[in-house]
């Protein structure tokens, strides 16, 4: 998933949003057709797959060269993205089946019991979103940020579609700029 960290942000606009768009028109078609809806899940799990993966990538490579002394904790970071995953996979399953089977009498009657693994993965996908943000920023300025100064890429990331636009072109100059400087330093390895 590294090619993600130099694409440009219409090809990552493209890949993920196209994703969903096909995900959307497959789960119409699967409607239509009357075919299992176990098709129509893993449609749109692909492109929740692609979005997970991206911040994946981004927040793993950015962890790796953050500035010493700042606060990142990549296991927690992992944790938080592998729950949510788990969660929206099983959530899905849940409701449909249990859709299929009670009606829309489900979500009255048996939804409190997911709200506690709701709200955890409420706190998750807001937890991807910041360990992503605060640690773009600590690269950019090589410091520890507080949440006042990369709260505005929080929302930009919070907002997927309309943030890549302006987040993508930071994340790819960055990795550029790291590129440059490993080859850089094997060059004058070479030269030793």
């Amino acid at each position: 998933m590294e090619w993600i960290l130099l694409a440009d942000s219409w090809q990552v606009f493209i890949v993920i949003t196209g994703t969903i768009f096909i995900g959307v028109m497959v789960t119409s078609w699967i409607e239509l057709e009357g075919l299992p809806r176990v098709f129509s899940i893993a449609a749109n799990y692909v492109s929740e797959i692609l979005l997970a993966g991206w911040f994946y990538a981004v927040g793993r490579n950015l962890h790796r060269i953050r500035p010493d002394g700042s606060r990142l904790h990549l296991g927690w970071f992992v944790f938080h993205l592998t729950y949510f995953l788990l969660y929206s996979v099983l959530l899905l399953f849940l409701s449909l089946s249990l859709l299929d089977m009670k009606g829309l009498s489900f979500i009255v009657d048996e939804a409190w019991a997911l709200l506690p693994f709701h709200i955890l993965a409420i706190v998750s996908a807001c937890s991807i979103v910041s360990f992503v943000a605060r640690a773009l920023v600590t690269v950019e300025l090589r410091q520890h940020v507080p949440f006042g100064i990369y709260s505005g890429t929080f929302l930009l990331l919070f907002f997927f579609p309309f943030g890549i636009w302006i987040v993508q072109p930071r994340v790819q100059a960055i990795f550029r700029e790291q590129i440059m400087h490993e080859d850089d330093l094997a060059g004058d390895l070479l030269d030793l």
